[in-house]
């Protein structure tokens, strides 16, 4: 009997340990998050480009069939604008190959002092932030909302939008986030009536909230209050 004990006893000790190792051999192993590199668009700087006036172009008009003198105080871009009415008409007149083309898209218009808006990745903050640009900008590190380019360059981490979220307010207990982030007007704004940020669209100031979200140097606060 005392045998039978001993053997008893030395079988569930060797299932326990057996049974410990397989456990610790079996264990789920938690996967590694990919790293993935930052894409090679999200690097580059933004281009706010320039808007020259054009002063002397013509353009042809498919519709009317013929060519016409564009405004000198709007600046263009696109492959139907030529230097002088008879290199208009020497191309679109009778136009032949590619330039049938050409003839029939019209050129893209606009005042020298229209700015478009786009959001651009700024790897000095690792962060999204609204650009203000002219028709004659051109890069690939630009995109059409926040959410956009934080999923195109942070690939890696799940960030919530901040700069373009609709600003909510409350009133101030603890909280002494008195600005938040215009991205129509690319630019901040303080809260009316002393309230404070109920969002993460808040910032404790209004250089503090252009740095974050706009590509413009902070300008005084006092000329941006609403």
């Amino acid at each position: 009997m005392e045998l039978q004990s001993c053997a008893l006893v030395l079988l569930l000790c060797t299932l326990q340990v057996q049974g410990w190792n397989c456990f610790k051999n079996c264990k789920t192993k938690k996967k590694k998050p990919t790293h993935l590199p930052t894409p090679s668009e999200c690097l580059k700087p933004p281009i706010l480009g320039y808007c020259t006036p054009l002063m002397s172009a013509w353009y042809y008009d498919h519709n009317n069939k013929k060519c016409r003198k564009v405004d000198p105080t709007l600046c263009g871009t696109g492959r139907n604008l030529f230097g002088t009415e008879q290199q208009c008409h020497k191309v679109c007149h009778n136009p032949v190959g590619y330039a049938q083309v050409v003839c029939l898209i019209p050129p893209v218009l606009v005042s020298s002092s229209a700015l478009l808006q786009t959001w651009y990745f700024d790897i000095g903050c690792s962060c999204c932030k609204r650009l203000n640009y002219t028709l004659g900008a051109a890069s690939s590190n630009s995109f059409a909302s926040e959410e956009k380019c934080q999923q195109t360059c942070q690939p890696n981490i799940q960030q919530k939008a901040i700069c373009s979220i609709k600003p909510l307010s409350e009133r101030c207990l603890i909280s002494r986030l008195y600005w938040y982030f215009d991205w129509k007007h690319n630019n901040c704004f303080r809260f009316s009536n002393k309230r404070c940020a109920k969002n993460k669209n808040g910032f404790g100031s209004y250089k503090k909230c252009m740095e974050r979200c706009s590509c413009f140097k902070p300008q005084t606060a006092s000329s941006s209050t609403s």
